[in-house]
């Protein structure tokens, strides 16, 4: 067990760089998916998914995540990774943690040849059988085999910018731009090469951004069947990415005048992520766009809309298109339930990590309470059903 840490949902960086982009031209319309903004539901999970797993985590006393956590299944086991707490942590088929990469020495330390300071991002190679960590510091993705041993590292050659959140495709490393990058770009790709990583987005119709504000959230680029996709923290679209193109495959369709403004668009940068958020709940838009998984069934995502904090989770149906929308989750069963992030799925399976608030530490009064954690594994219901 082990305290639980609060931390926001997000990570605001304020810069006044704006360029032209170009945005590929589209050949077919992208396929709406549409949103109710004043559909707040609280749904039973067993009213929409036909099967339910949850795995508790043992062995979790060094374990400490945030919302920000993600989560592989290997052939091994699981992988969690959590970008606050520069760790990965390596569980059993049964829940067991077994191993823990966490940087050690101290951070004002030159990193050693096969050490990372910090975990920026990581990422799944599911073909190689890689857990990758990206760690911008070190201008390097270190590699370790799903039991947790090094493989190796590649080099990022970044003359360009690279990403605070990346994916990979085949050898393209797709990375989520900020603002202030040099070539004022929404996205970067690099090309491996042997083990470097060489910039290779010059034929690349970049996503438009925000003027004065980019906002980093929770899974934000997915990679489904071979191709990467993007969901932009303010826009209403979710993008198909490729070396040369960027292209809308879904619109969120819901009324124009809840869209980002020319006005928010040109705004003066935030102080803070405090004011930035207080201004988007009082701004009357869609906002803070998280959350993008993909499977053959699926579509999800998700949203604010007047409140930060009263997430708006929407399933897509592939087959039907139709939707599930609600804003809290119950169980009939009490499982610790209530708002979901999902942080990774398996197949047609998604998959939550829970935090299971235990008693207090000590007698005193607000006492730090202890927090064990559980995965909880989940299909919808078929989409002939949604």
């Amino acid at each position: 067990m082990k305290l639980i840490k609060y931390s926001l949902f997000g990570l605001v960086i304020v810069s006044c760089n704006r360029s032209p982009t170009k945005v590929a031209a589209v050949t077919a319309d992208p396929e709406k998916i549409k949103i109710s903004l004043s559909d707040t539901s609280t749904l039973y999970a067993e009213d929409i998914m036909d099967s339910i797993r949850v795995l508790p985590l043992s062995n979790t006393d060094s374990v400490s995540l945030s919302a920000m956590a993600k989560c592989f299944v290997t052939d091994d086991g699981i992988v969690i990774s959590d970008s606050q707490a520069s760790a990965v942590y390596f569980f059993n088929n049964d829940g067991l943690l077994v191993k823990r990469l966490k940087p050690e020495r101290a951070k004002s330390m030159i990193p050693q040849k096969d050490e990372f300071h910090f975990v920026n991002d990581t990422f799944y190679d599911s073909k190689a059988k890689l857990i990758e960590v990206l760690d911008l510091t070190a201008e390097k993705i270190f590699r370790f085999d799903t039991k947790g041993n090094m493989h190796d590292v590649l080099v990022i050659d970044r003359s360009r910018p690279f990403g605070h959140q990346y994916v990979a495709v085949n050898n393209d490393y797709i990375s989520l731009l900020l603002n202030y990058n040099t070539d004022k770009r929404g996205l970067s790709i690099y090309e491996r090469e042997g083990n470097v990583l060489k910039y290779n987005s010059q034929k690349l119709n970049t996503i438009p951004y925000i003027k004065h504000i980019t906002v980093l959230t929770h899974h934000q680029l997915e990679v489904y069947r071979d191709a990467a996709y993007c969901f932009p923290s303010l826009q209403d679209k979710i993008y198909k990415v490729s070396s040369t193109d960027t292209v809308p495959v879904y619109l969120l369709d819901y009324p124009h005048n809840k869209k980002i403004t020319d006005a928010v668009k040109n705004a003066y940068p935030t102080k803070d992520i405090n004011t930035y958020f207080e201004a988007m709940e009082n701004s009357n838009m869609v906002f803070n766009n998280n959350s993008l998984f993909i499977n053959d069934d699926w579509v999800y995502f998700k949203f604010s809309y007047k409140y930060r904090n009263l997430q708006r989770n929407v399933f897509y149906s592939k087959k039907n298109k139709q939707i599930i929308q609600f804003s809290r989750l119950k169980s009939k069963n009490h499982m610790n339930l209530r708002y979901i992030t999902i942080a990774g799925k398996d197949k047609d399976f998604f998959v939550t990590v829970n935090a299971v608030i235990k008693g207090p530490k000590t007698k005193e009064k607000n006492s730090p309470r202890y927090v064990d954690y559980q995965l909880m594994f989940f299909r919808l219901w078929d989409g002939s059903k949604a």
